[in-house]
């Protein structure tokens, strides 16, 4: 009775050890995923002429987020406008455009960054 309990546990034991494995190399391989899809996005910096108001921010901010494609949008009433970190691949800048102009809000200057630039504060 104590070989098949020694056994059993030492079972376990190689079972545990062959499963830490497997996570080690799915981590790594997710971790790669997450890095080719990172190198994917760009931020685009949008000028939006015709905010007035918090309410107005958080409407843009919102039909911007709800899309596919766009990981995140930050919306500034201050310097009049949005940052958008986007994915290329799901999402252009025409579309981001369109949907804030269904807004009636008017869309200026797109410049569009690489992920490893620093999207500049502009100057007021």
């Amino acid at each position: 009775m104590k070989k098949i309990s020694f056994l059993l546990i030492l079972t376990f034991i190689f079972a545990a050890c062959d499963v830490g494995v497997n996570t080690d190399q799915t981590n790594t391989e997710e971790t790669e995923k997450v890095e080719a899809v990172k190198k994917d996005l760009q931020i685009a910096v949008i000028d939006i002429k015709g905010m007035h108001c918090e309410s107005c921010v958080n409407t843009i901010t919102t039909v911007l987020n709800d899309l596919e494609g766009v990981k995140k949008a930050k919306v500034s009433l201050e310097y009049k406008q949005a940052k958008v970190k986007f994915d290329p691949n799901v999402i252009s800048t025409d579309d981001l455009k369109a949907v804030i102009e269904d807004q009636d809000y008017e869309v200026g200057e797109i410049e569009v960054l690489e992920m490893q630039e620093r999207a500049k504060k502009p100057e007021k």
